[in-house]
């Protein structure tokens, strides 16, 4: 699967209306950021993991600063996921921050899983 590059000229098409069809995972990093350079091959590999389930996106903040002022609130790298219409940013893992990509592997694979599975109640 592909990770698409997208900006404020076509997110809304790709991204918001898109994941209508198929729910959005969309990674906020700049390319002077180590943790960001670092997880791309990760992001690469989930893009592949979870290739029936989702569609994954990157947006560059530095060459997309509106987008970056109006999405992020702690800096980068910062993934969000969107279904529905609906845009939630995954949860940084402080406690648990992996020392090269900042979030670790398993548990984006975890959160992604979870978000596939049917709500109870």
């Amino acid at each position: 699967m592909k990770v698409y590059k997208v900006n404020n000229k076509n997110y809304e098409k790709h991204v918001l209306v898109g994941s209508f069809e198929r729910p959005a995972v969309v990674k906020f990093v700049s390319e002077n950021c180590h943790l960001c350079v670092n997880l791309k091959p990760v992001y690469r590999e989930l893009a592949k993991m979870f290739d029936k389930q989702y569609s994954f996106f990157t947006v560059d903040t530095d060459e997309e600063p509106d987008m970056a002022k109006f999405f992020l609130t702690d800096g980068v790298p910062t993934i969000f996921t969107v279904k529905q219409g609906e845009t939630k940013e995954l949860p940084y893992p402080y406690d648990n921050a992996d020392e090269l990509t900042g979030y670790p592997k398993q548990y984006l694979i975890d959160y992604l899983n979870k978000m596939t599975q049917p709500k109870e109640g």
